[in-house]
């Protein structure tokens, strides 16, 4: 299991990224007290938003998941940005795409 807490300080937020497999997953979260509304069974990877926490990736696997990965880090922004009072539309997309790419440095992928 890999787990990392990914800062952002410019928003004074965090997300957070566990990799592993499902059944490990849902241990891992119970144990965190993160509740799920949902069943993740099928799911190939999902974020989780839990009231008053940070949003929270979680994924099998990185390498050769990108497109499902980035998908997931994409809802993770949009709820930091929501967070802090930043509003995402056509017009003002660049809060978004910076904090894709920020995201995916600090996990070097």
């Amino acid at each position: 299991m890999t787990f990392k807490k990914i800062k952002i300080p410019l928003y004074r937020d965090e997300v957070w990224v566990l990799v592993c497999p499902f059944d490990a997953a849902l241990h891992q979260l119970d144990k965190w007290g993160h509740g799920i509304a949902q069943d993740l069974s099928d799911c190939g990877a999902c974020t989780i938003f839990p009231p008053n926490k940070p949003a929270l990736i979680w994924t099998p696997c990185i390498k050769g998941n990108f497109a499902e990965f980035g998908h997931e880090v994409i809802h993770a922004a949009m709820y930091v940005l929501r967070r802090a009072g930043v509003k995402v539309d056509v017009e003002n997309h660049e809060a978004l795409t910076y904090l894709f790419t920020f995201i995916c440095d600090e996990l070097h992928i």
